[in-house]
């Protein structure tokens, strides 16, 4: 804001008026720009550096519908990690995603979404039919099964 010392905070409502203000000076030195410049030249690669591909076994409908639309496993990623027992519940029965057919696919996340889902613990529906813990299928399947 006009007059405003350079060290004082000021919210973001102010911010925002101050930059949508046609009469304050909101350029930045060269030295910020060039910083702030400088971490988005490892963009898009960068992105690359933090995706993981992992095995999956999943029911063919989540299959298909992953293989269309990739970006699809952020919100299912999201709505697992912040479940709550009603939803867990009503997750329980898997009426609409039913666990076979199956299919064992590789399946994109960013590293976020992958930690998210292996650091919860769930004990497996009734329908869902775990191989045993020494089977090379085990974690694809209890990956897939969070999914």
């Amino acid at each position: 804001m006009p007059g405003a010392a350079k060290s004082e905070s000021i919210g973001v409502k102010d911010a925002l008026a101050a930059v949508m203000d046609p009469s304050v000076f909101t350029l930045a030195s060269a030295s910020a720009a060039a910083a702030a410049f400088s971490r988005l030249e490892a963009y898009p690669a960068k992105i690359l550096q933090s995706m993981h591909r992992a095995r999956c076994k999943l029911p063919m409908a989540v299959a298909r519908a992953l293989s269309e639309q990739p970006q699809l496993i952020a919100a299912a990623t999201e709505l697992f990690y912040a479940r709550d027992s009603l939803q867990t519940k009503v997750c329980q029965r898997m009426g609409r995603f039913p666990p076979e057919p199956s299919a064992m696919v590789s399946v994109r996340f960013n590293r976020v979404q992958y930690a998210k889902l292996v650091s919860q613990n769930v004990r497996p529906p009734a329908v869902f039919e775990l191989p045993s813990v020494d089977s090379p299928d085990y974690k694809a399947s209890i990956l897939g099964m969070k999914v």
